[in-house]
């Protein structure tokens, strides 16, 4: 295939060879999407995020994360107000791969001033921010999720969650099972009159609200308005409390609960209040459990997540996020090099190429140079070292590696075991224009988002584009190739890895 493909792009062909290009370095184009507001300022928002204010609380954290991120939580504002523990070591992967903003919020009884700073500060961020403990778990009746549920009131500024506590359920010791499993007694821990309607706790849409308390927030009386959604200005207190409810497990077992009541709390010390071990169980509650299956499973996800991605923010959900580029800028300078026919690896361009492709890599032109490209152009130079070195990457397949078809070059990768970053590179002489479309298909099934390049008839293009940017264990690399043969002249066809 690839023989006839060189051949009928040479009959294509014909006449006098374009004049060389001046060699004067251009200036770097600026990408669109930073005139006028950075990336991250312009990039779509978040739909849920989470406040909670901390102190001591490392071994809560994971399957509180892991359940709630699992329920449709797409970030966590995690205030710190002087955990002593291991709270660091727990919320690393978290950090790493985007998931939690950790703030140091060393004030005394600071919590009001923790939820005003985030209100400000995230709020803009988000379309729902959400205020509760750590000890409370959001636990939807009828929906599958938290976003789901909140759809329900797209007028809403203030959703008021009802509160159910629960005893200790028997448990004088820490329980090897997940909270939500443990402690299925709802019991009256506060000695609260049955007659008064119960403690709320609040998810606000940020834009309609004024300040947030504790266990609700004030709707503004001018609300900001965003685009043309509809100004939330509504109140959800009753009309929830068939749908959701918020399970807190305020004491946990006896040894954790004396241990809390010592601690203190982000209000202030907590009074030794006299709470009988045995308390009577009012009812049985399971609602929370038909999440366990799905909160093991996200807490073995995280788990298995790199402590030290690649790039920060892997699993932040936002569509345009400022990322690690040093893939595009060095493979800028092996694609440069390799066309000055430098003598020796450099960690800068001999000659300075425009980038046609707006994600993350590089993609140039590199015909009219003097310079004539050859088979393995890219794959086999010496200026792709640098690139691997300042990327800890390294060279996985090339195209005899590959199984080609008809249309199609398909390369399977083996992680061993790490999770990486994969990036095509490619050195292609279009004789017709045509796009070129690569995909990872991961072992779980899952597939990226396609890769698109667009190539212009007349050029030959040199490049090396990001393919995932968090791909899971071993992988099907595909590579859409042009399906008649005199489109395309392939010099070089590889996969390397980094991060």
């Amino acid at each position: 295939m690839l023989g006839r493909s060189r051949r009928a792009v040479k009959r294509l062909r014909s006449g006098s060879e374009a004049p060389p290009p001046s060699r004067r370095k251009k200036q770097r184009a600026t990408p669109p999407n930073v005139i006028g507001k950075g990336p991250l300022l312009s990039a779509p928002g978040l739909e849920l995020g989470v406040v909670v204010i901390i102190r001591d609380e490392a071994p809560y954290l994971t399957e509180w994360l892991a359940y709630h991120h699992a329920l449709g939580v797409q970030h966590f504002f995690i205030y710190d107000n002087g955990s002593a523990d291991e709270l660091h070591e727990v919320l690393e992967p978290w950090l790493n791969h985007g998931l939690v903003t950790l703030v140091h919020w060393p004030l005394p009884g600071g919590q009001i001033d923790a939820y005003s700073h985030a209100l400000r500060f995230f709020g803009p961020s988000v379309d729902w921010l959400a205020y509760f403990d750590i000890d409370e778990f959001v636990v939807p009746l009828v929906d599958d999720d938290i976003p789901s549920l909140l759809a329900r009131w797209p007028d809403a500024a203030d959703v008021r969650i009802p509160r159910v506590d629960f005893g200790f359920s028997g448990h004088r010791t820490p329980p090897d099972e997940l909270i939500i499993e443990a402690y299925t007694e709802v019991a009256d821990v506060f000695g609260r009159d049955p007659a008064k309607p119960p403690r709320v706790k609040t998810i606000v849409q940020p834009r309609g609200i004024s300040a947030v308390g504790i266990h609700t927030a004030t709707v503004a009386d001018a609300p900001l308005s965003a685009d043309d959604r509809p100004v939330p200005i509504e109140t959800i207190g009753k009309a929830c409390w068939e749908l959701v409810q918020l399970n807190h497990y305020y004491t946990r077992s006896f040894e954790e609960f004396e241990a809390k009541r010592f601690r203190g709390s982000a209000t202030g010390r907590i009074a030794r209040p006299a709470i009988p071990f045995e308390l009577p169980a009012l009812r049985v509650d399971t609602a929370a459990t038909r999440f366990a299956g799905r909160t093991r499973a996200m807490m073995e996800r995280i788990a298995s997540l790199a402590r030290s991605p690649y790039r920060y923010g892997s699993e932040l959900a936002l569509t345009q996020f400022p990322r690690f580029n040093d893939l595009g800028l060095f493979s800028e300078f092996a694609i440069a090099n390799t066309v000055m026919e430098e003598p020796a690896p450099r960690r800068e361009p001999g000659l300075r190429l425009e980038n046609r492709y707006p994600g993350i890599g590089f993609v140039g032109v590199v015909s009219g140079y003097d310079h004539e490209v050859g088979e393995g152009e890219l794959s086999g130079s010496m200026h792709l070292e640098p690139l691997l070195e300042r990327s800890r990457g390294r060279l996985e397949a090339i195209l005899t590696d590959g199984t080609t078809e008809a249309d199609m070059v398909r390369f399977k990768i083996d992680d061993r075991g790490q999770r990486r970053c994969y990036a095509l590179g490619f050195v292609i002489e279009a004789g017709a224009s045509f796009r070129l479309t690569a995909e990872m298909e991961c072992a779980d099934e899952s597939a990226s988002t396609p890769v698109d390049v667009k190539l212009d008839a007349g050029s030959t293009y040199a490049g090396v584009v990001e393919l995932d940017a968090s791909p899971d264990l071993a992988a099907t690399i595909s590579v859409h190739l042009p399906t008649a043969v005199e489109e395309a002249v392939i010099h070089d066809l590889f996969v390397i890895s980094y991060g």
